[in-house]
């Protein structure tokens, strides 16, 4: 009763640089990428549907780690992206800092923002190809907020143990019917 094709195409150009000012570490660069999606749906009584969408998305990034001392690492990122497929244009920052890393207690605490343009769905009663959704101006991109704190318990070199809580807020999530 169901048939569908899913096609999703990514092509990408990736530049990195690294910088090394130590005690501070520097990762900056850039990723353009070009998706081309394509979905056919054909169903025994429904019309068909086919859909195709294109975008490019362009990223720049900066990527700091820093030993403040022996006691205290900061690792930081700024992310501006643009997804032309609805002209979305997002800052994106994320930060971690931990403290006595070298230590047998340690401590994480972070904050991070993500986004995501490109949604994989699938039906759930029914066997057939992923379905690839790229954001538009209907259809705004995923979005999530995180908080992390983390406790490390290192005493010896053959025991590890790590306790993690985290609180995370999502926007946009999809659920298709």
């Amino acid at each position: 009763p169901l048939e569908n094709q899913s096609t999703m195409n990514l092509v990408s150009l990736n530049q990195k640089f690294d910088i090394n000012l130590y005690p501070i570490f520097i990762k900056t660069g850039i990723l353009s990428s070009y998706y081309r999606s394509e979905y056919l749906e054909n169903s025994f009584d429904n019309p068909s549907f086919f859909s195709r969408t294109a975008s490019i998305s362009t990223d720049i990034f900066a990527h700091l780690d820093w030993r403040i001392n022996s006691h205290i690492d900061l690792s930081s990122v700024a992310r501006a992206q643009y997804f032309s497929n609805g002209r979305f244009f997002n800052i994106l920052p994320r930060i971690q800092i931990l403290f006595f890393l070298d230590q047998r207690i340690s401590i994480h605490a972070g904050y991070s923002q993500n986004v995501q343009y490109t949604n994989r769905i699938s039906f759930s009663n029914a066997v057939t190809a992923d379905i690839w959704i790229l954001a538009n101006e209907d259809q705004p991109p995923t979005r999530s907020e995180q908080f992390t704190a983390a406790l490390t318990f290192n005493p010896t070199d053959w025991f590890f143990f790590q306790t993690e809580i985290y609180q995370k807020k999502f926007e946009n999530l999809r659920l298709h019917e």
